[in-house]
């Protein structure tokens, strides 16, 4: 029969100590290796995430620009567009509109008076929900305003910063959105210069 010898002086209660912080320490190691390959995973989740929020964002202001250059294309073609044939297009545009999450689309007509520049809105789609915004100077919203003159001064769409809407969402609870602008020149074809698109 075997024999176990215990070296004289080995307390086995110091074995089971031993044995317990190697346990521990091992379990330390173990779950700090599980933690940051879960770290990793959240973080490779978040970053596809965010990849989808951003292309998804991207196609929806792509097709918001698709869309008011359609409306720049009516204007460029006719001197004058009625609110019926501003409706007319806005409508036939149904299939472009369902991509989008468009509060309105609206023509804000330029006037000088006294020397100074206002935006009336003139014209404006769908009419339900948007009454608020008719005969709206977008001088008087200045995050809208920066919008439009950036947009004017270089020809491209350009987006105001999130500002408080005039208009009331369903239950009529305020809203918060942003305006895309794109011009349309008196002219054709369009200026090429500064000075000429300000004029």
């Amino acid at each position: 029969m075997p024999l176990i010898r215990v070296a004289r002086g080995f307390d086995p209660r110091v074995a089971a100590v031993l044995a317990f912080l190697l346990g521990l320490a091992l379990t330390v190691w173990l779950a700090e290796g599980e933690r940051q390959r879960a770290d990793r995973e959240r973080e490779r989740a978040f970053a596809q995430t965010s990849a989808g929020i951003v292309a998804a964002l991207h196609r929806q202001l792509s097709d918001c620009e698709r869309l008011i250059r359609s409306f720049q294309s009516l204007y460029l073609a006719s001197d004058e567009v009625s609110q019926e044939e501003f409706n007319q297009a806005f409508d036939n545009m149904a299939l472009d509109r369902a991509r989008v999450n468009l509060q309105a689309l609206a023509y804000a007509q330029r006037e000088v008076r006294a020397g100074v520049e206002h935006y009336i809105t003139t014209s404006y789609a769908p009419q339900a929900g948007n009454q608020a915004i008719r005969g709206l100077d977008v001088a008087q919203q200045p995050s809208n305003l920066r919008a439009l003159v950036a947009s004017r001064d270089t020809n491209q769409p350009r987006m105001s910063a999130p500002f408080r809407l005039r208009q009331s969402g369903a239950g009529g609870r305020r809203l918060d959105g942003f305006i895309l602008r794109l011009p349309v020149y008196a002219t054709y074809p369009a200026p090429t210069d500064l000075d000429q698109r300000r004029a």
